[in-house]
């Protein structure tokens, strides 16, 4: 009788709180199965790329092309796809008035280098209208590019030795170039590693002023790698900033996300297999505010539901290794709320590596299975609340080609409430509280079978959670599509979906 009264309380629940989705019509791209990426807008307009994988299993990155909506209804889709360089895409970005694509391409004049380049397109034609050189770039220098939130901030970096004969070191100092929405340069910047080991970069994030922050781990002792002691190193940049610490911690660090609470502090979340450590440090002071550790098991047992199942997987041998079994926790995002609070994700997330011989490729199998929300005040690092998720998805991907269309969710916060839009099993009951062991929806190019893709929110203060269902793919024949996902230059949430139809945007009406 009792289960029954809170599950009638979390239907009601989730009638109060439904959002409305406005949707437009379906529209083809050039191939279905290229992966399909929100990029920006311009006013009303939002700008998708697609077409990276129409040229076989293997990502060329030689063909771009470009479809736009006009709030919820289709703009314009290109009829023919851009050429660039085989290998050599950096980016498609949307400027102020056009769209462009990053890539690079020989020097004409010297033949061990290489220039970024930036190829303006009509928003309108997405015809070629301006190619213009941004930097010249040694031919082993590889290209990263991330935006802000916003994608009004754009850094291009890349890893480099200063000096090929008296590096110790893979890399020994990072280079960052930091543009505007229309690729003026900002600032430019080099971080030299002051550590004697080689970094693990972590994470990045740029924040909208156009400042960028990163967390990195190495081994103080590189003898002693087994015993997994590592350290941080938190470093910062901006036009005239440039920050780099090293910071002991002494401990195995599986994953870290790093995200600015001010212009003096960071908090920074970090994971190995059995607990989360959340701490806030101070550029200011030079040294950490604040630090604690929460076990994975009292983060679950925090949470409403029932936590026997932890408790059982815990203990079975090889667990670990085992995507069948056990749990396999990662840290995949940190928010903050406009109440200053941290939100942070964990999710339990499992990898399988298929080696195959001849001329099939190496694939790999995911499960993304549970994913637990905790919210800390970062003044005392005391939990807010926490409340697990439980999905159970897989896919499946080749070498060379991108994955995670479907299987991952889309977090983000409104006010001081936490949204996530995810995809799960139709039959699953998300609040459960009950881990889930097996993948039950199995993405392989195209959504499939009993899925349903759902809009989670929980309040700032965690007591009320309520789910909504926005697309059932037996009678929508379409599901969430991360990609295709964001917040646009007013703050709006837009949706994209992906199925039999093609492609579809929608608008989260608050």
């Amino acid at each position: 009788m009792k289960k029954l009264f809170i599950l009638s309380l979390l239907s009601v629940c989730t009638a109060m709180n439904a959002q409305q989705i406005e949707w437009g019509e379906y529209t083809k791209t050039e191939s279905q199965n290229s992966v399909c990426t929100y990029e920006g807008s311009i006013g009303s307009e939002r700008f998708y790329s697609f077409g990276y994988y129409t040229t076989g299993m293997v990502a060329m990155f030689n063909k771009v092309g470009f479809v736009s909506f006009d709030n919820c209804q289709v703009r314009s889709n290109i009829k023919k796809l851009i050429k660039i360089p085989v290998y050599s895409l950096v980016s498609p970005v949307v400027t102020d008035k056009d769209v462009a694509v990053l890539y690079y391409k020989r020097s004409e004049t010297d033949s061990k280098q290489r220039q970024l380049h930036a190829l303006s397109l009509d928003k309108s034609t997405f015809e070629a209208v301006n190619d213009t050189v941004m930097f010249p770039l040694r031919q082993a220098d590889n290209l990263e590019m991330i935006s802000s939130d916003d994608k009004t901030k754009h850094l291009v970096y890349y890893f480099a030795r200063e000096n090929e004969k008296t590096a110790k070191n893979a890399a020994d100092v990072l280079v960052l170039y930091m543009y505007d929405r229309n690729f003026n340069l900002l600032w430019h910047q080099k971080l030299y590693n002051k550590t004697s080991s080689e970094l693990t970069v972590r994470d990045m994030h740029i924040d909208k002023e156009g400042n960028f922050y990163a967390v990195a781990t190495y081994w103080e002792d590189e003898r002693a790698k087994d015993n997994y002691n590592e350290s941080l190193v938190l470093m910062a940049a901006g036009k005239d900033m440039a920050y780099n610490r090293i910071v002991e911690l002494n401990q195995y660090v599986k994953q870290a996300k790093i995200l600015p609470l001010n212009e003096n502090e960071v908090f920074v979340g970090l994971n190995n297999e059995t607990s989360f450590t959340s701490l806030v440090y101070s550029y200011a002071e030079g040294g950490i505010k604040g630090k604690t550790d929460y076990g994975l098991d009292y983060i679950l047992a925090k949470t409403k539901q029932n936590n026997a199942a932890y408790g059982k997987q815990s203990k079975e041998k090889s667990a670990a290794n085992d995507p069948r079994r056990g749990t396999h926790w990662a840290v995949s995002d940190i928010l903050r709320l406009e109440n200053g609070n941290v939100v942070a994700v964990i999710k339990d997330a499992f990898m399988v590596q298929i080696s195959s011989t001849g001329a099939m490729p190496t694939y790999f199998e995911f499960t993304d299975r549970n994913f637990c929300v905790l919210c800390i005040n970062p003044a005392d690092n005391n939990i807010v609340y926490s409340q697990m998720i439980s999905r159970g998805v897989k896919f499946t991907t080749h070498t060379g080609e991108d994955g995670g269309e479907y299987h991952k969710p889309y977090f983000f916060t409104m006010g001081n409430d936490f949204y996530a839009l995810y995809n799960a099993f139709a039959k699953e009951d998300e609040l459960s509280g009950e881990l889930i062991r097996h993948a039950k929806v199995n993405f392989e190019k195209k959504p499939k079978g009993d899925n349903r893709s759902r809009l989670l929110k929980i309040s700032s203060d965690g007591q009320d959670v309520a789910v909504q269902t926005i697309l059932d793919y037996k009678k929508d024949k379409a599901a969430f599509c991360y990609s295709m996902t964001g917040k646009d230059d007013d703050g709006n949430v837009i949706v994209g979906c992906k199925g039999d139809k093609g492609i579809r945007l929608g608008i989260i009406k608050f």
